[in-house]
């Protein structure tokens, strides 16, 4: 409906909405002003806002009256006036984290129109829903029709969980189907070693509830280097090429021209898988090759890339939330390597032969990697018998830039 990021969206955007006579009350409402401090005020916005997120996501926006829809408007005439905007959005998202459970994906954007301001909330279809509303006695499910939002029946309840778990089950099954079939070497590009690599997948929800698709048109701009975001995992220099399941990035292995070290295949709908196979070969370490798995490049690395490939999937029109999934093959008998802090520490080899690390949901475009990773990082060095990364410190914050 908007095809932009919120915060590019104008003035000009919400008078053509307007006049264009949209009336689609499943994924878009207006409003002529904020909500009011009332209990009752209070109450309506969470019920509307949930409702998107139980349904197919949408926007509210307000300063617009609905009784304009259909009709020329000037422009001078939309948005509503207020004495401090800044402190209304943070009203509202108070308000928003506090009596929404589990809490849900949103956006907020204000748009100033001369004396004027028009705020839009853009809202996500989750992968946790149902979302309840919990203001002090209020305690209710809301979904939308075409006719607005309604209260959720106990048959729609039950609908809603099933279809949550299904959602977790068709995203956690690519992940597996595709882990299975890169160890089959069955990848977009041969890779040159398929012994020891990682792979990383990202995946868009709207991957899995709409048809949002990449244009023929973008994927020959970025095969042809349109966005220098598009790159593979850990390189120096990259090639692109179109393929059945959409264009990939890649770099050629050093040893066979006919392989690959690492590729980034962007499929059409969003799914993004990133494998690299020259960052966990064996070291040497006095002369004796040591498998060590190098903790420093590994976690920086990832976290680099992933905010990369979320800003251009945001560039590329998918929203988030994304589901980042890590995985390490072939890695028994190593060890995580240990920084120079630490010299008495001891680490162990590794006795499981792939590592498959839990999900890290991103909710939002503005995420902090450090925040999102740590815990997934954790595990790789649990499964080399230290208590936790030692390359964060006791506050969470990396330290090893």
């Amino acid at each position: 409906m908007i095809d932009k990021n919120i915060d590019q969206i104008e003035v000009a955007d919400i008078k053509a909405i307007v006049e264009s006579n949209v009336t689609e009350k499943k994924t878009l409402e207006f409003k002529a002003i904020l909500p009011g401090t009332s209990h009752s005020n209070k109450r309506e916005f969470l019920a509307d806002v949930s409702s998107f997120a139980n349904t197919e996501g949408g926007y509210i926006i307000f300063g617009v009256d609905e009784s304009s829809i259909g009709q020329e408007i000037v422009s001078e005439d939309i948005g509503f006036e207020v004495g401090d905007i800044d402190s209304e959005k943070s009203r509202l998202e108070n308000l928003l984290r506090q009596a929404i459970a589990p809490r849900m994906n949103y956006d907020i954007g204000v748009i100033a129109n001369n004396n004027k301001f028009i705020l839009v909330i853009r809202i996500d279809p989750s992968l946790d829903a149902p979302h309840r509303v919990t203001l002090e006695s209020h305690d209710k499910f809301y979904r939308r029709n075409s006719n607005g939002k309604y209260p959720m029946d106990v048959g729609e309840l039950r609908t809603s969980f099933i279809k949550t778990s299904n959602l977790i089950d068709n995203v956690k099954g690519f992940v597996n189907k595709r882990v299975f079939d890169i160890q089959a070497s069955d990848t977009p590009l041969i890779i040159s070693n398929n012994s020891n690599f990682l792979s990383i997948h990202i995946l868009p929800l709207s991957a899995f509830t709409t048809e949002h698709k990449l244009s023929n048109a973008t994927i020959l701009s970025l095969s042809e280097g349109g966005n220098d975001k598009f790159r593979p995992f850990y390189n120096s220099g990259w090639s692109h090429r179109i393929n059945m399941e959409g264009v990939a990035a890649y770099s050629a292995s050093n040893d066979d021209n006919d392989t690959i070290r690492t590729y980034t295949q962007l499929y059409r709908d969003g799914k993004i898988e990133a494998v690299e196979a020259s960052g966990l070969m064996a070291r040497e370490t006095e002369g004796e090759p040591t498998p060590i798995i190098p903790m420093v490049w590994l976690e920086s690395s990832v976290m680099k890339y992933v905010a990369s490939m979320v800003e251009l999937l945001v560039e590329l029109s998918f929203k988030p939330p994304f589901y980042v999934y890590l995985t390490l093959f072939g890695i028994k008998g190593f060890k995580v390597s240990i920084p120079g802090p630490f010299p008495f520490r001891d680490a162990l080899p590794i006795i499981t032969n792939d590592l498959r690390l839990p999900a890290v949901i991103i909710d939002r475009e503005d995420f902090n990697p450090a925040e999102k990773f740590q815990s997934v990082f954790d595990i790789i060095w649990n499964a080399s018998g230290i208590s936790r990364s030692l390359n964060f410190d006791d506050d969470g914050n990396y330290n090893r830039e």
